[in-house]
């Protein structure tokens, strides 16, 4: 199964986010964009993984996140990756990263245990937006940027938890489903 631990948002602020994000959308066409519904913090990505493995990941990661006190961010601010000249991910990102930098990195100590290969990147948090799949023209990405540049919305997120999700790839797009929450203490 592929799979992947995440923070999800509330469907208000999944509704709310797509709303104030549609500027972007609407200035670069060609690109793959993210449906509302599927928003979310990808904390670590675990790819295929066996039901034994997952039975044991559950049972290790539970009562370590237990024990973190669920925190508040701030979604604000957009960009690109690897930058905004040369877009392959839109994002939105978040105002103080380190919560949800620190939370990655409990996650990733766990993973780590259980024999998961390290993460070779940098956590980053951010919302995926869309996906570049091919060279932009000059039109759509001068617009690009100004509508990822010109991005001032801000939402307030309580983190209470982390969501173990399953990922099927499909031609229309990859469909999510919620496995397991792993709430932190209130």
């Amino acid at each position: 199964m592929r799979v992947f631990l995440a923070v999800n948002l509330p469907d208000g602020v999944r509704r709310e986010l797509h709303r104030s994000t549609r500027h972007i959308r609407e200035a670069a066409q060609s690109v793959t964009w993210v449906r509302a519904e599927q928003l979310h913090f990808t904390v670590r990505f675990l790819g295929e993984v066996s039901e034994e493995l997952l039975s044991r990941l559950s049972e290790e990661i539970a009562p370590v996140l237990a024990t973190r006190e669920a925190f508040d961010i701030e979604i604000a601010g957009a960009g690109a990756f690897p930058a905004v000249e040369r877009p392959r991910v839109i994002w939105v990102g978040v105002q103080d990263p380190a919560k949800l930098q620190a939370l990655a990195a409990e996650v990733e100590g766990v993973v780590r245990a259980l024999g998961f290969p390290a993460e070779p990147r940098e956590f980053v948090p951010h919302l995926t937006l869309g996906r570049v799949k091919r060279p932009l023209s000059g039109a759509e990405l001068q617009a690009l940027t100004r509508a990822v540049s010109g991005y001032e919305a801000r939402f307030a997120l309580r983190v209470a938890g982390v969501d173990l999700m399953s990922s099927v790839l499909r031609p229309q797009g990859p469909h999510y489903t919620m496995l397991h929450n792993f709430p932190l203490a209130r």
